[in-house]
């Protein structure tokens, strides 16, 4: 009757072994997405200055395309 469980130490360092795994693959998920998420924000932001960049551009050229005549604007406005 003198049995001894000699499975136990072998199931607690695959018990381990399988937190570990799961503690890194969730680590690598999460940094997966956070350096996705900061790519998004990065595009949107250069998508912003483009915007704004054109936005400028087109007002410049408007007010180069109508200098001294009071005719409407494209966009409805007098120029004087």
């Amino acid at each position: 009757m003198d049995q001894t469980n000699t499975k136990a130490p072998h199931n607690l360092n695959v018990n381990t072994l399988i937190i570990v795994g799961v503690i890194v693959l969730l680590a690598v998920l999460f940094m997966y997405l956070q350096d996705r998420q900061q790519d998004r924000d990065m595009q949107l932001r250069r998508l912003e200055a483009r915007v704004e960049l054109l936005e400028e551009w087109e007002m410049g050229r408007s007010w180069q395309q109508y200098p001294q005549q009071n005719l409407p604007s494209p966009t409805g406005d007098r120029v004087f």
